[in-house]
């Protein structure tokens, strides 16, 4: 009975602690997709471009912004207090207690060499035989005298070859991946005859309208909620200026946008104020991306497309 009951024990606290493992798991999982990533920003331009965005996800654990205007440009992301990206204050930091020691060390160096010299040690006479001369006809490499001279240079080389390579900024990182995504788009020109050839197929009729109807759907979750359009603006001619306003109401209507346009008929002008905020949902996301794969046509365009 003493063994059943200890067995049962360690049974019972290993399925509390395989239960409770299981229960931080789910509790994570659905903290990660119930989690609204909160973003909210301003775009300014009346001759220069200010652009400050912000986005926030899981109550601020992970944090990103964007900054652009005339003074500065800078771009980072935040998991707790690590940065992902290193800011521009920590390397000037870094370069001033450098060059605060640097000071240091020359202060130190200057003060011994203040110091009273000695006078000159007599030379000792060297006992030994002088070294016997090279042979004539024995080659020497240029700029080299000794092995040891060689065996330097070598280990110049060596460390020149390994020196540490530059460190790219995030922004030529951006570019090249951008660059990347350009060829590809270039490279897949057959892919895109197929493509437009499955839409236009009246067989595929339901699933191309299934898949513009989620992608409705999502453009309508992920712009902001609450947002104004100011808009300033004039071309110098004023048919075309009052033509260039009824399109963007009208295209404004059409989307549910909160628009507001002030024309100038008389000068050439471009300004606009545009605060925006809004969240995403990643839950949603994921329930639409999911329908879109279980969906049996869609499917079957995709087999046909990577034929």
């Amino acid at each position: 009975m003493g063994f059943l009951t200890v067995l049962l024990t360690i049974l019972k606290i290993i399925g509390i602690v395989l239960a409770g493992i299981i229960g931080l798991i789910i509790f994570l999982v659905l903290l990660v997709l119930l989690s609204p990533l909160s973003y909210k920003g301003r775009i300014k331009y009346d001759g220069k471009i200010d652009v400050n965005i912000r986005v926030r996800y899981l109550f601020g654990i992970v944090r990103a912004y964007f900054i652009k205007n005339e003074k500065e440009q800078r771009l980072d992301a935040k998991i707790l207090f690590f940065s992902l990206f290193k800011p521009k204050a920590k390397k000037g930091r870094r370069s001033a207690k450098k060059t605060a020691h640097e000071h240091f060390d020359y202060e130190a160096k200057k003060s011994v060499s203040d110091e009273p010299k000695k006078p000159p040690e007599l030379p000792v006479k060297d006992d030994t035989p002088d070294k016997p001369d090279k042979p004539v006809g024995q080659y020497e490499a240029p700029g080299v005298t000794d092995k040891s001279d060689a065996k330097k240079s070598s280990d110049s080389d060596g460390k020149q070859k390994n020196a540490p390579k530059e460190k790219k900024s995030i922004f030529k990182r951006i570019k090249d991946i951008y660059n990347k995504i350009a060829e590809r788009i270039k490279s897949f020109s057959d892919m895109r005859e197929r493509i437009f050839k499955e839409i236009n197929d009246e067989g595929n009729r339901g699933a191309v309208s299934f898949c513009l109807g989620i992608v409705r759907k999502l453009l309508k979750h992920i712009l902001p909620r609450k947002h104004r359009i100011y808009v300033r603006f004039g071309t110098g001619d004023p048919a075309t200026t009052g033509e260039i306003l009824g399109a963007a109401y009208a295209v404004g209507a059409l989307m549910g946008l909160n628009l507001y346009i002030e024309p100038d008929f008389e000068n050439k002008v471009i300004e606009c104020d545009i605060p925006f905020k809004g969240h995403v949902s990643l839950l949603r996301v994921l329930i639409w991306a999911i329908q879109v794969y279980r969906n049996k046509d869609v499917k079957n365009i995709l087999k046909k497309i990577n034929r």
